[in-house]
């Protein structure tokens, strides 16, 4: 961390991130362990990007227009 101007400047360090593989079954360890919490800790690790859908020329209004009148 390096101070400048009265402001805190945060370097973050580029390297890699070693993630171990998944267990089976991160719930049956017991909560003192730190494989119980893998999903929690390592969230979007490993798992395969998808692409975002193309957002609709209408917004998010609906296609018909009902009246629960």
């Amino acid at each position: 961390m390096i101070f400048s101007e009265d402001r805190l400047l945060i370097l973050w360090g580029h390297s890699q991130k070693d993630i171990p593989t998944r267990p089976a079954h991160p719930g049956r360890f017991p909560e003192t362990d730190t494989r119980h919490w893998y999903d929690m800790e390592f969230a979007g690790w490993g798992v395969p990007k998808r692409r975002f859908t193309a957002a609709s020329p209408r917004g998010s209004r609906p296609s018909s227009a009902t009246s629960s009148r």
